[in-house]
């Protein structure tokens, strides 16, 4: 099998543009030139792949957690993130942002599921705080967050806590960044 940037049968793809991103930056401010999105992956060599790649028009409205006991949930994730409740005849309750929902301020759904939680989350919140975050996990901590080992180094960016149920969650020491 071939040989392709050190790696045996395989070569790197560039999908999108470069020749559009060059043409952006020369075009006069305010424009409206569209720079297609640039993907970088590696494929086997012979296995046909797509050319272009067209961002998708979503973004997370809403995260969903299944709780056992609803009104300790409510109470602790309303108080963590100043969050208004609206409770359902259900069974659960939504938790909307004190403002109108944005992709900077998603729903929390939380949905009575009437069982414990079992194993590691696989999807989690990584909150960031307009503060200190230390002072925010201590405030989380009081509220009844507890101090979570996931196998964490010492030299993280971030404190992974859980919720009374065990729901994992990171405090962020600062916003996300590239």
């Amino acid at each position: 099998m071939p040989r392709a940037n050190g790696r045996l049968g395989y070569r790197p793809l560039v999908v999108g543009g470069e020749v559009h991103r060059r043409h952006a930056e020369s075009a006069p401010r305010g424009a409206g030139v569209r720079v297609r999105q640039v993907v970088c992956l590696v494929a086997p060599v012979g296995t046909a792949v797509a050319t272009e790649v067209t961002p998708m028009a979503v973004r997370m409205a809403q995260y969903t957690i299944d709780v056992e006991n609803l009104d300790v949930m409510v109470a602790f994730w309303s108080a963590a993130l100043g969050y208004e409740v609206e409770q359902g005849d259900d069974g659960s309750a939504k938790l909307w942002p004190p403002e109108q929902p944005s992709a900077a301020a998603p729903t929390i759904w939380l949905q009575g599921s009437g069982t414990a939680k079992q194993g590691k989350n696989r999807l989690h919140l990584d909150l960031v705080a307009d503060t200190d975050p230390q002072a925010e996990v201590r405030r989380l901590v009081g509220l009844g967050a507890r101090h979570v080992d996931v196998g964490q180094t010492g030299n993280e960016r971030f404190t992974v806590l859980a919720d009374p149920e065990g729901n994992e969650f990171c405090v962020l020491d600062g916003p996300p960044s590239r």
